[in-house]
């Protein structure tokens, strides 16, 4: 799958109403803020990834995104980001 796959298809899961149980008890204002930045551009999801502000740590705890990389994908992009200068 594509990447802007992924996030299609993470942007209708979101969406949906009637999957709230998949989101379990987290608040609606986090399955409704991911909601909006997977439904924006991509260049703004990528700063809201990496955006250090609490409220972006607090809503990457209860990312929609978890699962799409596997462990090794995911350390390996986190390795590459600290060796940036």
């Amino acid at each position: 799958m594509r990447i802007g796959g992924v996030f299609a298809y993470r942007h209708r899961r979101c969406a949906e109403p009637e999957l709230e149980a998949e989101w379990g008890t987290v608040a609606a204002h986090y399955r409704d803020a991911w909601a909006r930045l997977l439904a924006g551009s991509r260049e703004e999801l990528q700063k809201a990834l990496v955006d250090p502000s609490s409220a972006m740590h607090d809503l990457r705890q209860v990312s929609p995104l978890s699962g799409v990389l596997s462990a090794r994908e995911r350390w390996s992009i986190l390795r590459a980001r600290r060796e940036r200068p």
